[in-house]
């Protein structure tokens, strides 16, 4: 089912408040869940970082044609999350697809499968974060599901739900949960701040994190 327009508005006001954190930062600001799992990467130029709402994807294996359509049905600002049915050994997004998405709004992509043409993605101004590089073509037969529930890893994506990501990873937040994230992201955030001040002047972390050292009996 596509999103409806206050779909739309609630999932855009819950990325704005998590707009300018950490992945890492959000990720233990919610209890340490929503980390999609570890070989989902950036493959973007450094600086290039994503925090959206998500439309999500389910490919048939080696099949991309439900990410073409999905393309044109993803609202303006958001991006792409898609599961490829545990084949991950396809290029099923590349440098045509990532023109397409940038000319119609979409946010970035996210996918637990291979991308390619990554010399051309490189230097894309929307991030693209994949398990794999891969030059193996896909098939466009069909198939598939969007705007449905997906598993990457341990994580259930809804439509909706926003993605935070950046450098070391990407974590997935349910709006619902974004302003109670976003509180406490900001105050671990100056917590760091504070510390990092406080080691320069040289104290040390066993002092600031309150630890003892052990000592062998």
């Amino acid at each position: 089912m596509s999103p409806t327009d206050n779909d739309i508005r609630n999932a855009q006001a819950a990325a704005e408040l998590l707009r300018g954190l950490s992945s890492a930062t959000v990720h233990e600001s919610q209890g340490a869940r929503g980390a999609l799992p570890s070989e989902i990467t950036m493959r973007t130029r450094p600086g290039v970082t994503l925090c959206a709402p998500v439309m999500t994807v389910l490919t048939p294996a080696g099949d991309n044609l439900a990410i073409h359509r999905a393309i044109y049905q993803t609202p303006p600002g958001w991006a792409l999350v898609v599961a490829t049915s545990g084949s991950r050994e396809y290029g099923y997004f590349g440098d045509i697809m990532t023109t397409a998405a940038s000319a119609h709004g979409v946010a970035g992509l996210v996918i637990d499968g291979g991308i390619r043409d990554l010399s051309q993605i490189y230097g894309a101004d929307s991030p693209i974060f994949s398990a794999r590089v891969s030059i193996r073509g896909t098939t466009k037969h069909g198939g598939g599901r969007i705007a449905q529930p997906v598993v990457l890893g341990e994580v259930v994506v809804h439509p909706g739900d926003i993605a935070s990501g950046d450098l070391d990873g990407v974590v997935i937040v349910e709006p619902v949960a974004a302003p109670q994230v976003a509180v406490a992201a900001r105050a671990r955030k100056d917590k760091e701040r504070r510390f990092t001040e406080e080691l320069r002047q040289g104290k040390i972390t066993l002092q600031l994190y309150g630890w003892t050292e052990r000592r062998e009996k």
